[in-house]
């Protein structure tokens, strides 16, 4: 007997907000000498991973109707991790040293090298004959946007002697590893056929990754009778790759007929990584008896894509069809803009 239309759909949307924000404060002052220490860390880890499947497994399937399998992920990860550290020490007639440390990290993953995140729609082992048309499809729309900083203020002020430190660190660390696949693979059991009036695969993956890191640090000492001394160091690194597989194809089936009606298997994929990486560090020291000041800025981004975008047919036998179609594209973009000023 047959069934009418069968429609079969998985669909996932997986979303993170994380928001994580450090403040530290340190103020001292004293006539015989002052310290003023303060440290602000923040640190945000985000996971999404898992799978999205919609298939037909070693089955036989008979439609006076379509048969149409759909899966589809929309993934989104929003991170943004903040840390402020202020020191500030005035020592009055002896010295005063201010030391302040900020530190930002945020490591974001959508799937993993080892266990990637899947969206997949699928013919296996089976044997589908439909009166109708028969299509597949996968979409994966994937997002990270992650917003990362830290900044250090440290001042300080004394008659015989001033020490300001200041450090800023940025670390963020932004991966996507996927499969997205629309496909027909009946290797355990060739002899199952594919029957419909066309026959439609389609695999699309859109990966976007925004990451923006930065870091600023400011020391400021003045010392009215002796000497002066100002160091200060900022960094910001940022590092994003982007791994995903796009396929839409059909393996080891022994019939496929579509009598006049279309074959045609599309994959598409659109990655894109836009980084920004930038660090500043300001040192200024006042003193009677001299004045250092010392400051250092750096400032890196990687980012890579890779992966594979196919649409094939491998060891398949089409007794009948009208236009066979296979098409794969992939447009990948990468900008990036990194400044260090000191």
């Amino acid at each position: 007997s047959k069934i009418g239309d069968l429609t079969i759909s998985a669909e996932s949307k997986p979303n993170i907000t994380a928001t994580s924000v450090a403040v530290s404060i340190a103020a001292s002052y004293s006539n015989t000498g002052a310290l003023a220490l303060s440290g602000g860390g923040a640190d945000a880890n985000n996971t999404i991973a898992g799978s999205t499947i919609a298939r037909i497994k070693d089955s036989s399937v008979f439609s006076s109707g379509t048969v149409t399998l759909s899966a589809q992920n929309i993934a989104e990860i929003d991170a943004t991790v903040a840390a402020v550290a202020v020191a500030g020490a005035v020592g009055g007639t002896k010295a005063g040293a201010g030391l302040a440390i900020g530190a930002a990290v945020s490591a974001n993953d959508i799937g993993t090298s080892n266990n990637r995140l899947t969206v997949q729609s699928y013919i296996k082992n089976s044997a589908v004959n439909a009166t109708g048309d028969v299509s597949l499809s996968a979409v994966g729309g994937l997002t990270i946007d992650a917003l990362v900083a830290a900044g250090a203020v440290a001042i300080a002020g004394g008659s015989s002697g001033a020490l300001a430190g200041a450090g800023t660190g940025v670390i963020t660390t932004n991966k996507m590893y996927a499969d997205v696949s629309s496909y027909i693979d009946n290797t355990d059991d060739t002899a199952k056929a594919i029957t419909a009036s066309s026959l439609t695969l389609t695999a699309s993956n859109t990966s976007t990754i925004t990451a923006l890191a930065g870091a600023a640090s400011i020391g400021f000492s003045f010392a009215l009778v002796s000497s002066a001394a100002s160091l200060t160091i900022g960094v910001a690194l940022a590092r994003n790759t982007i791994d995903n597989d796009t396929k839409a194809y059909i393996s080891n089936v022994s019939q496929i007929n579509t009598a006049t009606g279309k074959i045609d298997l599309d994959a598409t994929a659109d990655h894109t990584i836009t980084a920004t990486s930038v660090a500043a560090s300001i040192a200024v020291a006042l003193g009677a008896g001299g004045g250092l000041a010392v400051s250092g800025a750096g400032a890196v981004s990687n980012n890579v894509i890779n992966g594979d975008t196919l649409a094939y047919l491998d060891s398949v036998s089409i007794l009948t069809a009208g236009n066979v179609s296979l098409d794969a594209q992939n447009t990948s973009t990468i900008g990036a803009i990194v400044a260090a000023v000191a």
